[in-house]
């Protein structure tokens, strides 16, 4: 997740540490439900569209960026942009 991180990337739960809000002095860790990479779930119906393909390209890009094996890239990221549509149907 720390990788991720720095690409400005969130899984499902977006989180950050900062001061407790009732005690200055302590840190807590905040948690929050992270948004979809797609900013309309709409995007994700339309496989062949513009967004999708971008963002499918971009996940790609975003993978080959982490060293992920080139062997299971596609793959990976075609069963991932399922999931979250399938978030994205949930969320509507």
């Amino acid at each position: 997740m720390g990788i991720l991180r720095q690409y400005n990337n969130e899984i499902i739960i977006g989180h950050n540490v900062g001061p407790h809000e009732y005690n200055a002095s302590t840190y807590a860790i905040k948690l929050y439900p992270a948004t979809l990479g797609l900013s309309s779930a709409d995007f994700y119906q339309n496989t062949t569209g513009r967004q999708y393909k971008a963002y499918h390209k971009l996940m790609v890009e975003y993978t080959r960026l982490l060293n992920a094996p080139n062997l299971t890239i596609e793959a990976d990221i075609t069963e991932l942009l399922l999931f979250e549509s399938k978030l994205a149907n949930i969320s509507r």
